[in-house]
């Protein structure tokens, strides 16, 4: 009666099963979306809530006075230009002079050392000696001021002005703020009668911007002889970002955690030359090197968002909920993401390891073929990679003998260690800043660019890097730059942070004590200076 009756039935028949199929596919990824919500829904608010301080003893502060003395420290030109030198030792003790006179009670009550001859170490006692130290750091150096920017300068940089509510001048961010808001907070609570309970090392390098070799690295080989272990450190680094972070609805304090390795690599070609009149076919030297450095920019390592998925988990629960679904479940979006921050150079460095050519040499004469052209590659490295890899990496991507690979390694740092963010020290830095800024989130983040508190880890494994003011993307391009300056509200609010940390350091409880009584073998004692 039907006689197309059998096509149907196979027609109806792959019809049903094809029906069978989607629905099982769309009951399976109701079930992943599902699953997807429910850890969306159990997220955790990191950010902790912040109890309004106790800043009176700041009331008869003379804050005028403290913004007059980081203007003398910036009219002192403590720039470092290579490792290992200090071109102005007179600059240097100068500035030496200058804190010495300008706090006088942290100099009657603080062990003072002298280490590399530029460096200073502070040692306040506590009342309870079995309380394990901490270390608050910043640095004394500054970079240079390039001649040929000096008009473009809106203010002199070395003159400390104060113009409209800033202070401007090379080292009011970069880092003279933080050894002088340190300072200021101590001096204030010795001037109050305080007296800590839990120990405390102020720290000074005299060359972080050129490696801290004989800054830093020597305070910290120099504690680590004396058994000397630190609840925490917490150097510059992170800042108040007004605007780099997008998503939350209030600035973000980011906390630094960890930061990139740092090598130099020269690339050199050694092939015949001659006359340009005659080149070499079918490369010439620069020709060669050209093409090994298109190579390396070209090469795009595996990137890895763990530590930016870290940033945003202390956000999570400030974003759109769309935004904590991807975070919540990132195995998922991997892909996706790392695409998406692989398209911004600022969010690219957070997530690889970075080659940047930054200087290239061929011949002194126009008409001279090079006999050795070379190029450097500034190399930042990614937390998990090392120096060694970085070499394998660009040899491989350049894959011609001719070239001839060289690290400086003797001015390369591997990638830090990460600092735990679950813990008491983290919590401890996370609930002061945010008593003093209670308009702020806070998260940690990796670190880009170097400083001094690569060389801690010998003495403790929770090292932070935080510098107390706020910035916007225009003012990130003011370190080392142009018109550096900072806010007087950010350089009051910087000295009443330094003076909270210190204050919850002694409420803090939950902490490891020290397996030692005292630390007198050491030689710390209230008052007097020693050089090392």
């Amino acid at each position: 009666f039907y006689p197309h009756s059998s096509l149907v039935r196979v027609r109806w028949g792959k019809m049903g099963r094809c029906a069978k199929a989607c629905g099982i596919a769309s009951a399976a990824l109701a079930i992943l979306i599902a699953i997807g919500v429910y850890n969306t829904l159990l997220a955790e608010d990191m950010q902790v809530e912040a109890a309004t301080p106790d800043l009176s003893i700041f009331d008869d502060f003379d804050f005028e006075k403290a913004v007059d003395r980081l203007g003398k420290a910036v009219r002192i030109r403590t720039v470092s230009y290579l490792p290992h030198e200090v071109s102005s030792p007179d600059n240097f003790f100068a500035l030496h002079h200058l804190i010495e006179t300008s706090f006088p009670l942290v100099h009657s009550h603080l062990k003072k050392e002298v280490i590399g001859k530029y460096s200073l170490v502070y040692y306040w006692e506590g009342s309870e000696i079995d309380l394990m130290p901490y270390m608050l750091m910043s640095h004394l150096d500054v970079v240079p001021v390039e001649n040929d920017t000096l008009n473009k300068w809106t203010h002199e940089p070395f003159a400390g002005h104060v113009i409209d509510g800033y202070i401007y001048g090379r080292g009011t961010m970069d880092d003279k703020n933080g050894v002088f808001g340190i300072l200021e907070a101590v001096e204030h609570m010795l001037k109050h009668g305080h007296k800590p309970r839990r120990s405390v090392y102020l720290a000074f390098g005299h060359d972080e911007e050129v490696t801290g070799l004989d800054g830093m690295s020597k305070i910290a080989q120099a504690l680590q002889k004396r058994d000397v272990k630190l609840l925490f450190a917490m150097d510059e680094g992170g800042l108040i970002s007004i605007d780099s972070v997008p998503g939350p609805d209030r600035p973000v304090a980011l906390i630094g955690i960890t930061e990139k390795g740092y090598v130099d690599v020269e690339l050199t070609v050694e092939m015949d030359s001659g006359h340009s009149s005659m080149p070499p076919r079918p490369d010439t030297p620069l020709g060669v090197l050209s093409n090994a450095l298109i190579n390396i920019e070209a090469y795009e390592g595996k990137p890895n968002i763990e530590m930016v998925a870290m940033l945003w988990g202390h956000l999570q629960m400030k974003l759109p909920f769309w935004i904590r679904f991807i975070l919540r479940n990132l195995s998922a979006f991997k892909p996706l993401l790392n695409y998406v921050l692989s398209q911004d150079p600022a969010t690219n460095a957070l997530i690889r390891t970075t080659f940047a050519p930054t200087m290239i040499k061929g011949s002194d004469k126009r008409n001279s073929l090079p006999i050795s052209p070379t190029a450097n590659i500034n190399v930042r490295i990614a937390p998990g990679s090392s120096v060694a890899e970085v070499k394998n990496i660009i040899t491989d991507a350049i894959n011609d003998p001719r070239v001839k690979v060289t690290l400086h390694d003797e001015e390369s740092t591997e990638p830090s260690p990460v600092s735990p963010v679950i813990c008491d020290q983290f919590r401890l830095i996370q609930s002061s800043i945010m008593e003093i800024n209670p308009d702020v989130y806070v998260a940690p983040f990796v670190m880009i660019g170097a400083t001094d508190a690569h060389h801690l880890y010998g003495l403790t494994d929770y090292v932070y890097r935080f510098a107390p003011f706020r910035a916007t993307k225009e003012d990130l391009k003011r370190f080392h730059g142009l018109n550096e300056r900072i806010s007087l509200d950010d350089f009051r609010s910087g000295i009443h942070l330094y003076y909270r940390i210190m204050k919850n350091a002694d409420e803090y409880e939950a902490g490891p004590r020290r397996e030692w009584a005292s630390q007198a073998h050491a030689g710390h004692s209230a008052g007097g200076n020693t050089e090392l």
